[in-house]
Protein backbone atom coordinates (compact mmCIF):
# COMPACT_ATOMS: atom_id res chain seq x y z
CA UNK A 1 0.00 0.00 0.00
CA UNK A 2 1.51 3.67 -0.94
CA UNK A 3 1.11 5.83 1.79
CA UNK A 4 2.32 9.56 1.46
CA UNK A 5 5.35 9.98 3.18
CA UNK A 6 5.50 12.20 6.41
CA UNK A 7 8.17 14.43 7.01
CA UNK A 8 9.72 15.42 10.64
CA UNK A 9 8.41 19.13 10.81
CA UNK A 10 4.84 18.17 10.11
CA UNK A 11 5.02 15.04 12.74
CA UNK A 12 5.95 17.94 15.56
CA UNK A 13 2.70 19.62 15.39
CA UNK A 14 0.60 16.65 15.75
CA UNK A 15 0.42 13.86 18.37
CA UNK A 16 -1.02 11.31 15.73
CA UNK A 17 0.85 12.16 12.84
CA UNK A 18 4.16 11.94 15.28
CA UNK A 19 3.09 8.35 16.28
CA UNK A 20 2.94 7.31 11.80
CA UNK A 21 6.46 9.70 11.72
CA UNK A 22 8.00 7.52 14.52
CA UNK A 23 6.70 4.20 12.39
CA UNK A 24 7.50 5.03 9.54
CA UNK A 25 11.45 6.04 10.40
CA UNK A 26 11.57 3.23 12.84
CA UNK A 27 12.37 0.62 9.69
CA UNK A 28 14.70 3.34 7.39
CA UNK A 29 18.10 3.83 7.08
CA UNK A 30 17.91 7.60 7.22
CA UNK A 31 16.71 7.46 10.65
CA UNK A 32 19.07 5.60 11.84
CA UNK A 33 22.25 7.02 10.12
CA UNK A 34 20.55 10.40 11.59
CA UNK A 35 20.16 8.70 14.94
CA UNK A 36 23.77 7.83 14.73
CA UNK A 37 24.93 11.09 13.84
CA UNK A 38 23.16 13.20 16.35
CA UNK A 39 24.21 10.57 19.13
CA UNK A 40 27.74 12.17 18.06
CA UNK A 41 26.46 15.40 19.36
CA UNK A 42 26.53 17.58 19.85
CA UNK A 43 23.88 17.68 22.87
CA UNK A 44 21.94 20.27 24.41
CA UNK A 45 23.66 21.16 28.10
CA UNK A 46 21.59 19.77 30.90
CA UNK A 47 20.38 22.57 32.71
CA UNK A 48 18.65 23.15 29.28
CA UNK A 49 17.24 19.66 29.33
CA UNK A 50 16.31 20.57 32.94
CA UNK A 51 14.88 24.15 32.05
CA UNK A 52 12.88 21.97 29.39
CA UNK A 53 11.33 19.65 32.30
CA UNK A 54 10.14 22.13 34.04
CA UNK A 55 8.91 23.81 31.08
CA UNK A 56 11.32 27.14 31.55
CA UNK A 57 12.26 27.41 28.06
CA UNK A 58 9.92 28.75 24.83
CA UNK A 59 8.45 27.63 22.09
CA UNK A 60 11.23 27.37 19.86
CA UNK A 61 13.73 26.56 22.07
CA UNK A 62 11.38 23.31 23.05
CA UNK A 63 10.78 22.61 19.95
CA UNK A 64 14.25 22.02 18.43
CA UNK A 65 15.15 20.01 21.76
CA UNK A 66 12.35 17.59 20.79
CA UNK A 67 13.48 17.03 17.41
CA UNK A 68 16.71 16.25 18.97
CA UNK A 69 15.68 14.20 21.72
CA UNK A 70 13.61 12.31 18.67
CA UNK A 71 17.06 11.05 17.17
CA UNK A 72 19.03 10.85 20.51
CA UNK A 73 18.51 8.18 22.82
CA UNK A 74 21.28 9.19 25.15
CA UNK A 75 19.69 12.59 25.66
CA UNK A 76 15.44 11.28 25.60
CA UNK A 77 16.92 8.81 28.70
CA UNK A 78 18.59 11.96 30.52
CA UNK A 79 15.30 14.11 29.99
CA UNK A 80 12.91 11.01 31.15
CA UNK A 81 15.21 10.38 34.39
CA UNK A 82 15.24 14.47 35.10
CA UNK A 83 11.46 14.50 35.07
CA UNK A 84 11.14 11.13 37.17
CA UNK A 85 13.52 12.95 39.63
CA UNK A 86 11.90 15.99 39.60
CA UNK A 87 8.11 14.87 40.16
CA UNK A 88 9.16 11.68 42.66
CA UNK A 89 6.42 10.01 40.85
CA UNK A 90 8.23 6.83 39.28
CA UNK A 91 5.89 4.27 40.15
CA UNK A 92 3.06 6.55 39.14
CA UNK A 93 4.35 7.41 35.85
CA UNK A 94 4.33 3.95 34.55
CA UNK A 95 0.79 2.73 35.95
CA UNK A 96 -0.05 6.20 34.23
CA UNK A 97 1.69 5.60 31.01
CA UNK A 98 -0.19 1.57 30.63
CA UNK A 99 -3.51 3.44 31.00
CA UNK A 100 -2.69 5.70 27.61
CA UNK A 101 -4.44 4.35 24.64
CA UNK A 102 -1.34 5.01 22.45
CA UNK A 103 0.80 2.82 24.67
CA UNK A 104 -0.95 0.11 22.57
CA UNK A 105 0.02 1.84 19.51
CA UNK A 106 3.81 2.13 20.65
CA UNK A 107 4.13 -1.47 21.28
CA UNK A 108 2.89 -2.61 18.24
CA UNK A 109 5.01 -0.16 16.16
CA UNK A 110 8.31 -1.60 17.99
CA UNK A 111 7.29 -5.16 17.78
CA UNK A 112 8.55 -5.84 15.09
CA UNK A 113 11.70 -3.99 14.96
CA UNK A 114 12.82 -4.53 18.83
CA UNK A 115 15.26 -7.40 17.80
CA UNK A 116 16.82 -5.25 15.09
CA UNK A 117 17.26 -2.12 16.55
CA UNK A 118 17.49 -2.62 20.87
CA UNK A 119 20.70 -3.03 20.72
CA UNK A 120 21.05 0.69 19.33
CA UNK A 121 18.68 2.03 21.83
CA UNK A 122 16.30 3.52 18.97
CA UNK A 123 13.39 1.05 20.89
CA UNK A 124 14.22 3.17 24.32
CA UNK A 125 14.91 6.40 22.81
CA UNK A 126 11.25 5.85 20.70
CA UNK A 127 9.52 5.45 23.69
CA UNK A 128 11.47 7.65 26.04
CA UNK A 129 10.38 10.46 23.54
CA UNK A 130 6.82 9.51 23.66
CA UNK A 131 6.73 9.44 27.24
CA UNK A 132 8.30 12.51 27.97
CA UNK A 133 5.99 14.52 24.67
CA UNK A 134 2.64 12.71 25.94
CA UNK A 135 2.69 12.33 29.50
CA UNK A 136 1.81 15.37 31.74
CA UNK A 137 2.77 14.52 35.13
CA UNK A 138 0.65 15.83 37.90
CA UNK A 139 2.37 18.28 39.93
CA UNK A 140 3.41 17.65 43.50
CA UNK A 141 0.63 17.63 45.54
CA UNK A 142 2.64 18.83 48.80
CA UNK A 143 3.58 22.05 46.90
CA UNK A 144 -0.11 22.21 45.23
CA UNK A 145 -1.73 22.37 48.87
CA UNK A 146 1.12 24.92 50.05
CA UNK A 147 -0.57 26.83 47.35
CA UNK A 148 -4.01 26.19 48.40
CA UNK A 149 -3.36 27.41 52.16
CA UNK A 150 -1.66 30.37 50.64
CA UNK A 151 -4.52 33.00 51.38
CA UNK A 152 -5.20 31.69 54.51
CA UNK A 153 -1.53 32.15 55.70
CA UNK A 154 -1.04 35.81 54.59
CA UNK A 155 -4.30 36.48 56.68
CA UNK A 156 -2.63 34.95 59.26
CA UNK A 157 0.69 34.27 61.02
CA UNK A 158 1.18 30.88 62.11
CA UNK A 159 4.14 29.99 63.98
CA UNK A 160 6.84 28.59 62.11
CA UNK A 161 9.85 28.73 64.27
CA UNK A 162 11.17 24.94 64.33
CA UNK A 163 12.45 22.45 67.33
CA UNK A 164 15.99 22.84 66.93
CA UNK A 165 15.52 26.88 66.89
CA UNK A 166 13.57 26.87 70.58
CA UNK A 167 15.51 26.77 73.63
CA UNK A 168 15.57 22.94 74.46
CA UNK A 169 13.51 23.36 77.96
CA UNK A 170 10.54 24.62 75.58
CA UNK A 171 10.74 20.99 73.65
CA UNK A 172 9.99 18.71 76.03
CA UNK A 173 11.06 14.93 74.86
CA UNK A 174 13.02 15.04 71.56
CA UNK A 175 14.82 12.17 70.03
CA UNK A 176 17.42 14.84 68.89
CA UNK A 177 19.48 12.72 66.75
CA UNK A 178 21.25 13.65 63.83
CA UNK A 179 20.37 10.20 62.20
CA UNK A 180 19.39 10.38 57.80
CA UNK A 181 15.93 9.71 58.79
CA UNK A 182 15.95 12.71 61.47
CA UNK A 183 17.88 15.15 59.42
CA UNK A 184 15.53 14.58 56.32
CA UNK A 185 12.38 15.15 58.62
CA UNK A 186 14.07 18.07 59.35
CA UNK A 187 15.09 19.22 56.13
CA UNK A 188 11.40 18.85 55.25
CA UNK A 189 9.93 20.83 57.87
CA UNK A 190 12.40 23.55 57.09
CA UNK A 191 11.64 23.30 53.01
CA UNK A 192 7.68 23.36 53.89
CA UNK A 193 8.58 27.04 55.95
CA UNK A 194 10.32 28.47 52.80
CA UNK A 195 7.37 27.57 50.64
CA UNK A 196 5.27 30.01 53.42
CA UNK A 197 7.72 32.30 54.35
CA UNK A 198 9.41 32.64 50.91
CA UNK A 199 12.76 32.26 52.38
CA UNK A 200 15.49 31.26 49.97
CA UNK A 201 16.10 27.32 49.82
CA UNK A 202 19.97 27.94 49.56
CA UNK A 203 19.43 29.15 53.34
CA UNK A 204 18.86 26.14 54.48
CA UNK A 205 21.28 24.83 57.21
CA UNK A 206 24.51 22.43 56.68
CA UNK A 207 22.97 20.04 58.92
CA UNK A 208 19.93 19.80 57.00
CA UNK A 209 21.83 18.58 54.03
CA UNK A 210 22.30 14.83 52.69
CA UNK A 211 25.97 16.00 51.93
CA UNK A 212 26.79 16.93 55.85
CA UNK A 213 30.06 15.71 56.80
CA UNK A 214 29.94 13.71 53.54
CA UNK A 215 27.41 11.37 54.88
CA UNK A 216 25.27 10.52 52.08
CA UNK A 217 26.79 11.06 48.15
CA UNK A 218 23.20 13.33 47.22
CA UNK A 219 22.65 16.75 47.00
CA UNK A 220 19.12 16.58 47.80
CA UNK A 221 16.67 14.01 50.48
CA UNK A 222 14.27 12.98 47.22
CA UNK A 223 17.19 11.32 45.29
CA UNK A 224 17.94 9.00 49.09
CA UNK A 225 16.00 6.37 50.58
CA UNK A 226 14.97 8.85 53.27
CA UNK A 227 12.58 10.64 50.55
CA UNK A 228 9.23 9.45 52.86
CA UNK A 229 10.67 11.44 56.00
CA UNK A 230 11.66 14.28 53.87
CA UNK A 231 7.88 14.43 52.65
CA UNK A 232 6.43 13.77 55.92
CA UNK A 233 8.51 16.98 57.18
CA UNK A 234 6.59 18.90 54.63
CA UNK A 235 3.30 17.91 55.15
CA UNK A 236 3.68 17.94 58.64
CA UNK A 237 4.53 21.41 59.01
CA UNK A 238 1.90 22.57 56.04
CA UNK A 239 -0.54 20.24 58.47
CA UNK A 240 0.44 22.30 61.99
CA UNK A 241 0.34 25.79 60.08
CA UNK A 242 -2.79 25.32 58.67
CA UNK A 243 -4.34 24.60 61.80
CA UNK A 244 -2.70 27.20 63.74
CA UNK A 245 -3.77 29.66 61.60
CA UNK A 246 -6.44 31.97 62.85
CA UNK A 247 -9.36 31.03 60.10
CA UNK A 248 -10.09 27.63 59.23
CA UNK A 249 -9.69 25.98 56.30
CA UNK A 250 -12.54 23.91 53.64
CA UNK A 251 -13.23 20.11 54.16
CA UNK A 252 -12.20 19.73 50.66
CA UNK A 253 -8.45 20.86 51.50
CA UNK A 254 -8.20 18.06 53.76
CA UNK A 255 -9.91 15.85 51.25
CA UNK A 256 -6.93 16.22 49.17
CA UNK A 257 -4.41 15.21 51.82
CA UNK A 258 -5.40 11.94 51.84
CA UNK A 259 -4.37 11.08 48.70
CA UNK A 260 -0.60 12.77 49.92
CA UNK A 261 -0.73 10.70 53.40
CA UNK A 262 -1.29 7.56 51.28
CA UNK A 263 1.64 8.10 48.93
CA UNK A 264 3.21 8.63 52.19
CA UNK A 265 2.69 5.44 53.93
CA UNK A 266 3.43 3.31 50.37
CA UNK A 267 6.91 4.50 50.06
CA UNK A 268 7.58 4.16 54.05
CA UNK A 269 6.77 0.22 53.54
CA UNK A 270 8.99 -0.15 51.18
CA UNK A 271 11.76 0.94 53.63
CA UNK A 272 14.11 -1.46 55.06
CA UNK A 273 12.66 -3.28 57.92
CA UNK A 274 14.98 -2.28 60.62
CA UNK A 275 14.02 1.30 59.72
CA UNK A 276 10.37 0.88 59.53
CA UNK A 277 10.50 -0.60 62.98
CA UNK A 278 12.95 1.94 64.50
CA UNK A 279 10.40 4.64 63.05
CA UNK A 280 6.99 3.45 63.13
CA UNK A 281 5.54 5.66 65.04
CA UNK A 282 5.59 7.79 62.11
CA UNK A 283 3.45 5.39 59.90
CA UNK A 284 0.87 5.20 62.60
CA UNK A 285 0.36 8.58 63.18
CA UNK A 286 0.10 9.33 59.45
CA UNK A 287 -2.17 6.14 59.37
CA UNK A 288 -4.36 7.84 62.33
CA UNK A 289 -4.49 11.36 60.95
CA UNK A 290 -5.76 9.80 57.49
CA UNK A 291 -8.29 8.28 59.48
CA UNK A 292 -9.04 11.49 61.47
CA UNK A 293 -9.79 13.28 58.02
CA UNK A 294 -11.97 10.59 56.13
CA UNK A 295 -14.18 10.50 59.45
CA UNK A 296 -16.23 13.56 58.19
CA UNK A 297 -17.67 13.88 61.55
CA UNK A 298 -14.33 14.19 63.43
CA UNK A 299 -11.99 17.68 63.49
CA UNK A 300 -8.62 17.38 61.16
CA UNK A 301 -6.71 19.88 63.57
CA UNK A 302 -7.84 18.31 66.71
CA UNK A 303 -5.45 15.15 65.61
CA UNK A 304 -3.11 17.20 64.22
CA UNK A 305 -2.79 19.02 67.59
CA UNK A 306 -2.45 15.89 69.58
CA UNK A 307 -0.54 13.58 66.89
CA UNK A 308 1.22 15.93 64.50
CA UNK A 309 2.70 18.59 66.89
CA UNK A 310 4.50 16.38 69.42
CA UNK A 311 5.95 14.46 66.29
CA UNK A 312 7.56 17.01 64.98
CA UNK A 313 8.99 17.87 68.27
CA UNK A 314 10.43 14.21 68.75
CA UNK A 315 11.57 13.55 64.68
CA UNK A 316 13.71 16.62 64.46
CA UNK A 317 17.13 16.90 64.70
CA UNK A 318 19.49 18.77 67.02
CA UNK A 319 20.89 21.91 65.08
CA UNK A 320 24.53 21.63 64.36
CA UNK A 321 26.49 22.60 67.22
Amino acid sequence: MNRKKINMNDALKNDEIFLQFLAQEARSDSYRERKKQTEQGPHPPEDMLYDYVLGNVGEHEAQIIREHIAFCGLCAQEVLQLRITEEKLKEDLWNYANTLSFMGYIRNIFSGVRRIYLASGLCAAGICFLIVKFIILQPDPISESYRAAKTLFSQSSPDLSLPWEKPAAALGFTSGRPSPANRAFGAGLWAGRAEISGEPLDSMPEFLSPEWKGRIKKDHWSKTQWEPFYSAGRWCLLAQAVCNSKDGISYEFWEKQIVILSQIQKDFEKLPETVKQEYEILYKILGCVESAIKDKQNRPCKTVASEIAPLIIYLSPESEK
